[in-house]
């Protein structure tokens, strides 16, 4: 029986990589989540040209604020609206892969996405 073959839209695929480039999460975390092969991810991130250690963005993080003055106020609200359009670009793509799911038949695709896979055994039984 063959398997028919996963297709995923230019969005998609910029959306996911994306995320990978901002996150700051792993390649792997990220690719489970929305329930692709890491190697495709890569593939995606190297088609569209992000570096790999791009993946890592320092100044997402939260800092306490500084003596207040007027630069750093803006500052504060520039790193604030950097991280709004980080959650609204992955709340976009989990409603993406939500729709996926749903359309494929599959309840509780979270639960599904958290649940621990079964490996197969190299040595047999063990």
């Amino acid at each position: 029986m063959t398997k028919l073959r996963r297709s995923f839209t230019d969005e998609f695929k910029r959306e996911a990589v994306a995320l990978l480039a901002s996150s700051g999460r792993p390649l792997m975390q990220i690719a489970e989540e929305l329930g692709i092969q890491p190697s495709m991810l890569r593939r995606w991130r190297t088609a569209v040209g992000v570096p790999a250690g791009a993946s890592r963005r320092p100044d997402t993080q939260a800092t306490p604020p500084q003596a207040g003055g007027p630069g750093d106020q803006s500052a504060e609200i520039a790193r604030l609206r950097r991280e709004v359009e980080r959650l609204r670009m992955e709340r976009d793509i989990l409603k993406t892969v939500a729709e996926r799911c749903s359309a494929c038949g599959r309840r509780n695709w979270l639960k599904y996405l958290r649940q621990p896979r079964e490996r197969p055994s190299v040595f047999g039984g063990r």
